[in-house]
């Protein structure tokens, strides 16, 4: 007896390429996210070479650093669903979503400040949770450069979210390949001061990855600009005048995203500090076991994107 399944259980045609339109969006972004693990997989890879230390400040740095930026990319992930619907409406689709992407690049540079600022205050913040007195002072040093990655990141999220919602996810895969290389030479470069440049540690490191997202933001705005099918949409032009209406429609739907995602991702962060209060080697360990489940994450969150 052959058992089949219910009649209503069958995929349908119209099922059947939904699936396939989401896969063909998804699969790209998984990948770019699996990727953009790998380059924090190479920034511990060789941190990691200059000691426990070393290993320890950039844990807890990035503990307090990725809370806040992802939490700001969250918000400006509004963007996509605002931009699909006009789209999907097909009505004034190129106006909508560009006033859509437009505000959207305004509050990733807001957001981007933002960031900014907290790591103004986050030395004493660490101080203040006990954590050792060297690593503190090496991740106040680390944070110093990288809070200026922040603005070229976020914006270059907001445009990763333009030319997936134009279904070229591939695009961001590209991308993040791109990054994947020279942030590993930045690294090489800067970190030991290899090929004649300045031997700068810890900073380095951080000024590899400063460079890395500016190169992404860079690559990004030169697809936009070099493919026919972005370019009439007009993104960059009168990029200055402000479209209140919508920068506040972007904000309401955004607010909630990035408080949900900073009290999911503060359990995390939360840890790490836990953990640097216990002791410097239990610190660094933890930034190896975060690191593999963080990488799981990445394919479920892809989908979801």
């Amino acid at each position: 007896m052959i058992l089949t399944a219910p009649a209503f259980l069958a995929p349908t045609s119209a099922m059947r390429a939904e699936i396939a339109a989401v896969l063909r969006i998804a699969v790209p972004l998984a990948a770019a996210n699996l990727l953009g693990m790998a380059i924090y997989a190479i920034d511990v890879i060789f941190v990691a070479m200059l000691g426990t230390e070393a290993l320890a400040a950039v844990t807890l740095s990035t503990s307090l650093y990725g809370l806040a930026l992802w939490s700001m990319m969250s918000m400006v992930g509004a963007v996509a669903p605002l931009a699909a619907s006009a789209i999907g409406r097909r009505r004034n689709a190129l106006r909508d979503v560009r006033r859509t992407v437009r505000m959207g690049l305004w509050i990733a540079v807001m957001a981007g400040a933002f960031v900014m600022a907290v790591m103004l205050v986050a030395e004493p913040l660490m101080r203040a949770t006990g954590q050792s007195p060297e690593v503190t002072r090496l991740a106040g040093a680390y944070l110093s450069v990288l809070a200026f990655a922040a603005i070229p990141t976020i914006l270059a999220s907001t445009l990763r979210v333009f030319v997936s919602t134009l279904d070229r996810a591939a695009i961001a895969t590209a991308i993040t390949v791109l990054a994947l290389f020279v942030n590993a030479l930045g690294n090489w470069l800067l970190i030991f001061g290899n090929w004649g440049f300045p031997e700068m540690g810890i900073e380095g490191a951080a000024l590899a990855s400063v460079i890395t997202v500016c190169i992404q933001l860079i690559a990004y705005v030169v697809v936009v600009q070099s493919s026919r099918q972005m370019r009439r949409y007009y993104l960059f032009g009168r990029l200055w005048r402000p479209d209140w209406e919508r920068f506040v429609e972007i904000f309401k739907i955004g607010l909630p995203i990035a408080a949900i995602t900073c009290a999911e991702g503060g359990l995390f962060g939360a840890a790490a500090f836990l953990m640097g209060a216990l002791g410097e080697i239990e610190l660094a360990a933890h930034a190896l076991a975060i690191q593999l489940a963080a990488t799981g994450f990445q394919v479920p969150m892809g989908i979801a994107q």
